[in-house]
């Protein structure tokens, strides 16, 4: 949990929006994109498993500061 509060999020998105598109049904919130990206990273995990972890996990899900239930909604649009 320290880690999510020494994370500069506002800034990650400014530097991040650029490369993420806007529009779409897949939208999604650039903290959560490069939050899913590090833990992935450090975890070793391919895209699956760490989608699969984040939807288990509210310690992640808190780290990415999400107020939405994953199972309804990241999990089904991932797929």
């Amino acid at each position: 949990m320290k880690l999510a509060k020494l994370i500069d999020w506002h800034r990650l998105e400014v530097e991040f929006k650029q490369h993420y598109g806007d529009k779409g049904a897949g939208i999604k919130p650039i903290r959560l994109l490069a939050g899913l990206e590090y833990l992935k990273q450090i975890h070793k995990l391919p895209d699956e498993n760490t989608v699969a972890m984040w939807c288990k996990n509210q310690y992640w899900q808190y780290f990415f500061a999400c107020n939405f239930s994953p199972m309804n909604r990241l999990a089904a649009k991932v797929q």
